[in-house]
C-alpha cells in the first residue's frame, strides 16, 4: 500500500516523493438503510425504481446532519430523515402520508434535488418541471411529424415532440423548529442549481446558471438567515483569453471571508483542457490567481473555512482518488488517498460537507453512507 501511494504521488509532480506526505483515510460506516423495491415497498427504506433492468432513484449526496441524514426521494416526491440508528424520523412531502404520521412536513417539494445544512437548519432544492412551448416552425422541431417537415425527418404525430420541458428551483429552509420557509432572489426564481453549501451564521451558499441575452452565466448568491445577501460574478477574464480559449467555471466556493473560483480554459479547435486555474475572489471585486493546472486529469475538490482548499485526481480504473491539499496561499502541501475496498462498481458518490469526506454505496442491498477518516 505504501509503495503504491508513493508511485501514484510520484507520477502527480514533478518534485518527487520527498517532502509530500500521504494520509491513507479508511471509511466509517455510518448509516445503513434496506433497499426495497416496487413490490415489496416499505416507509424505512430507500425504495429503487428501474430503468429497463438497471436499478435507479437513488439519493443524492445525503446531507449527514447532527442527528439526521437527510435523503431524497424522488420517485414519490419526497424527502426522507433518518437517525443513525436507521429509524425514519422525518418525512417531508406535498401530501400526508398515511403509513407515516410522526414529524412529517408538508409542503410543495415536488422533485428534491440538492440537501445541505448546518446543524439543525436544512436547505432543499425543489425541482419545479414546467412545459416549455416551442415557438419554432413544426418542420424546424426534429422529429417533427409537419408534413413540411423533410421525409426522412417525419415522425408519427404520437412521437413527434411539440414542446421541450424545462425544470426552475426553489430552495426551502427547515429550521430546527421544523418551520418551513422559502427563499428568493429579488427578481427571479432559480433556473440551474449547481450547488448548495451551507455555513456558520445560517449562510446559504448558492451555485447556478442563469440566461442572459449573451448567453449563460454561472454566479453564487449568498443568503443569510433566509434572506438574499448579494450575488458573486467574475469578470477578471482577459480579451486575450476570451478570444482564444473556451472558458468555463466549474465551481464558485466560500472559503475564509473570501471565494474560490476554478474555471478549466478549452482548446477551442477541440474543445479539449489546456488548462485549469484557481482564483481567490476579493472583496471589492479584486482577485488573485493562486494556482494553475495543467494535468487535465486534476480537478477542483472542495474549499476549507480557512482558505485551504482540494483538488483530486482520480487513477484511470477509479479504484484511488487522490485528494492534494494547497494552503491559502497556494502551496501544495500534502495528500490524502483514498482507497475503495471490495467491489468498485458498488461505490457512488465521494464528496465533502463542511470538512468531512463521505461516500454512498450499494452493497448487499443496503443503501449505506460512510465517513472517510
Amino acid at each position: 500500500m505504501i509503495r503504491l501511494s508513493c508511485l501514484l504521488l510520484c507520477s502527480l509532480t514533478l518534485s518527487g516523493c520527498a517532502g509530500f506526505r500521504i494520509q491513507e483515510l479508511s471509511p466509517g460506516l455510518l448509516l445503513r438503510i434496506p433497499i426495497s423495491f416496487p413490490d415489496a415497498y416499505r416507509t424505512p427504506t430507500i425504495q429503487t425504481t428501474f430503468n429497463g433492468r438497471v436499478a435507479t432513484n437513488f439519493p443524492f449526496r445525503p446531507y449527514p446532519g447532527s442527528e439526521l441524514v437527510i435523503m431524497q426521494d424522488a420517485a414519490h416526491n419526497r424527502l426522507l430523515g433518518f437517525a443513525y440508528s436507521g429509524e425514519l424520523e422525518l418525512l417531508a412531502a406535498k401530501k400526508k402520508s398515511t403509513d407515516f404520521k410522526n414529524r412529517q412536513l408538508n409542503f410543495d417539494i415536488s422533485i428534491p434535488g440538492f440537501v445541505t445544512g448546518f446543524e439543525d437548519t436544512y436547505y432543499i432544492e425543489s425541482m419545479q418541471p414546467q412545459p416549455l412551448k416551442d415557438t419554432r416552425p413544426a418542420y424546424w422541431i426534429p422529429g417533427s411529424s409537419s408534413p413540411d417537415a423533410p421525409a426522412d425527418q417525419r415522425l408519427p404525430g404520437s412521437m413527434a415532440g411539440k414542446e421541450f420541458g424545462g425544470s426552475l428551483s426553489r430552495i426551502y429552509r427547515i429550521d430546527d423548529s421544523k418551520n418551513v420557509r422559502e427563499l428568493k432572489l429579488p427578481d427571479e426564481r432559480f433556473e440551474s442549481i449547481l450547488d448548495l453549501q451551507a455555513g456558520a451564521q445560517d449562510r446559504l451558499y448558492v451555485f447556478h446558471e442563469i440566461t442572459l441575452k449573451e448567453g449563460r452565466k454561472r454566479l453564487l448568491s449568498v443568503f443569510e438567515n433566509g434572506k438574499w445577501m448579494e450575488d458573486i460574478n467574475f469578470e477578471g477574464f482577459s480579451a486575450e483569453e476570451t478570444r482564444n480559449y473556451v472558458i468555463h467555471i466549474e465551481a464558485i466556493a466560500p472559503s475564509f471571508q473570501s471565494y474560490l473560483l476554478t474555471a478549466v480554459f478549452r482548446n477551442k479547435n477541440d474543445y479539449a483542457p489546456a488548462f485549469r486555474r484557481v482564483y481567490r475572489l476579493l472583496p471589492a471585486g479584486s482577485y488573485e490567481q493562486i494556482t494553475e493546472e495543467k494535468d487535465p486529469g486534476i480537478f477542483f475538490f472542495s474549499a476549507e473555512e480557512d482558505g485551504s482548499f482540494w483538488l483530486m485526481e482520480p487513477s484511470e480504473d477509479s479504484s484511488r482518488i487522490l485528494l492534494r491539499y494547497f494552503t491559502a496561499a497556494g502551496d501544495y502541501q500534502s495528500n490524502r488517498l483514498i482507497e475503495f475496498p471490495g467491489l468498485r462498481a458498488s461505490w457512488r458518490e465521494t464528496y465533502s460537507v463542511q470538512g468531512r469526506l463521505f461516500s454512498t454505496r450499494l452493497y448487499r442491498g443496503y443503501y449505506e453512507l460512510y465517513e472517510w477518516k
